[in-house]
């Protein structure tokens, strides 16, 4: 562990050792680092145990079972579909990949990332993606890989403080996407986890391939020289901080070395108005309370507004399904820095439509802090709000109104608020009922194809799709002088180039089941996670059969 003073030789060795071994990994048979690849799926699967009371210990957390699962089902999927893409890939000096499931719309490559197997038919079913490639551009694979120097390099992944599986799947990234040796730096937030990521890599550590660390901010400057490449899992903050060095943000950056990013988001969920049961209704409002309170909001895909119709009939009672919602939940430890500071921050913004939904485990004079959720209403559609600034990074969900005519204008300026006054690209969610959808096709279609986000999902959070491994990232295009949600994509078990963003569908009468198995509000939360974690371990008819049994009673 690296304090202030730390041990630069302790570091210059791990170092040393790692710029020993960068020619070996580039030239090393395909065959041998998946095998490496799919140690790490067996060893962590080992950790579970120890994983479990380290989470307890440190956040606090009643569910630590779905906690498990948020942590290892998106590492274990991710390995295996990795494994099955480049399974027949080495063969003589040049990587083949396999024929790639793609349709051509227009001047667009459209693949077809979910369902990938008969297994994902069943484990998700009526959910499918596509991952489409950048208009005009080829369909082709590995880039990065096959353009890798045959003196190789060294990856510097700076890991992310929120979720635990965000380093290793960018440390998976640099080893087999970019076909780099890598050095993680451990985020001071989460630098618990050093001994799960120690023996599940251990392979990895042990051939001589991956090191890490923890530190706070003098190791990671100190790292950043050291290495050639940078992937960062952040702030923008950050970014500018590595980019720029406080120098003004015009130009080219002084920062001469390739980085990578991913910035967060303030996620919207646009609610297409139209005649919604009651039961839709109530699926919308607890899908997003759900996502709101996961990892008590920490997280870069948490939806941060609501984009709706002012002359929806049913917006007052969407609003209030979800408020009732949120005060039947019990709120999580908000650990991360700041969150406190941050709440109060949009509480004094908006005094007067502001709601203060307490949970029933709220206590302010208690042990570990907890924050009430936070909802605001009506904000105001001016471009220096700070809903369409300022990620919130605590329980904070924002709500706007768009004055539209009709669904048509409202798809329109829905869309094109989002895309260019509210921060950030990740991702992005839009809802609407099947005959919506089916009435307006055209209109739809148009709309989502403009939607200028890393990832759109079609009735569902966009955390599926980064559980299902698709590639995540801002959308293309971020400038260093306003980098927004960053750049380039990470996990993209396709091993795909040129990728403009991923669409995810499904029909709004499909029940909750996953979707709401990574938060409170699931019925069977732990039995439904430890399901799908054996499940993507490992699948097989058993492992599938209790996977579909647990979904049914979530």
């Amino acid at each position: 562990k690296m304090e202030q003073g730390f041990d630069k030789a302790a570091i210059d060795a791990q170092l040393a050792g790692l710029r020993g071994k960068q020619a070996t990994w580039v030239s090393l048979p395909l065959k041998k680092k998946l095998q490496l690849l799919k140690d790490v799926a067996k060893d962590l699967s080992e950790t579970k145990e120890e994983f479990l009371k380290i989470i307890a210990a440190n956040k606090h957390t009643k569910n630590v079972q779905a906690e498990w699962s948020v942590f290892a089902v998106p590492i274990f999927r991710l390995i295996r579909l990795l494994v099955e893409v480049l399974k027949n890939a080495d063969k003589g000096s040049k990587i083949q990949f396999e024929e790639l499931p793609a349709k051509k719309v227009g001047n667009q490559y459209r693949v077809n990332a979910l369902p990938w197997s008969m297994h994902d038919r069943t484990a998700f079913l009526g959910f499918s993606a596509e991952v489409w490639i950048q208009e005009g551009k080829p369909l082709s694979q590995g880039g990065d890989m096959l353009k890798a120097d045959a003196n190789g390099a060294l990856g510097l992944v700076l890991g992310a403080g929120n979720q635990a599986s965000i380093g290793i799947a960018d440390a998976i990234y640099k080893l087999i996407n970019c076909n780099e040796v890598v050095f993680l730096k451990h985020n001071p937030v989460n630098e618990y986890m050093f001994p799960i990521y120690d023996k599940a890599l251990r392979g990895f550590i042990k051939a001589g391939f991956y090191e890490h660390c923890t530190g706070g901010i003098d190791v990671g400057k100190y790292l950043i020289e050291k290495c050639d490449s940078v992937h960062i899992t952040g702030s923008d903050k950050a970014y500018d901080a590595i980019v720029w060095g406080g120098s003004p943000k015009s130009g080219t950056p002084p920062f001469k070395k390739e980085i990578t990013s991913e910035l967060g988001c303030i996620t919207p969920w646009i609610i297409v108005p139209g005649k919604y049961t009651s039961g839709e209704l109530k699926r919308v409002a607890t899908e997003c309370a759900g996502a709101l309170s996961n990892n008590c909001s920490f997280n870069c895909v948490a939806p941060k507004l609501l984009v709706t119709s002012k002359s929806w009939p049913q917006r007052t009672e969407f609003l209030n399904h979800l408020k009732s919602t949120l005060a039947s939940m019990e709120t999580e430890f908000a650990y991360y820095p700041g969150a406190k500071e941050r709440w109060q921050k949009f509480k004094d913004a908006y005094p007067e439509s502001s709601t203060v939904i307490s949970p029933k485990n709220y206590d302010p004079n208690g042990k570990i802090l907890t924050l009430p959720w936070l909802l605001i209403e009506s904000v105001p559609l001016e471009e220096d709000q700070l809903a369409f600034n300022m990620e919130a990074w605590s329980p904070v969900l924002c709500e706007t109104s768009l004055d539209s005519k009709d669904i048509p204008d409202f798809l329109k300026e829905a869309v094109t608020w989002c895309n260019e006054k509210v921060w950030g690209n990740l991702s992005a969610s839009i809802f609407l009922t099947d005959s919506t959808q089916d009435k307006f096709k055209k209109e739809f279609e148009e709309a989502v194809k403009a939607m200028r986000y890393g990832t759109v999902s079609v009735n569902h959070w966009t955390a599926l799709a980064f559980l299902w491994g698709t590639p995540w990232g801002g959308y293309p295009g971020n400038a260093p002088t306003n980098i927004q949600s960053g750049e380039g994509f990470v996990h993209n078990f396709l091993m795909l180039d040129n990728i403009e963003k991923t669409v995810a569908r499904c029909s709004l009468d499909l029940p909750l089941g996953i979707i709401l198995s990574f938060s409170p509000l699931a019925k069977n939360s732990e039995s439904f996670s430890e399901s799908l974690a054996n499940h993507e371990l490992s699948p097989s008819v058993f492992t599938l059969g209790s996977l579909a049994w647990q979904a049914t009673w979530n």
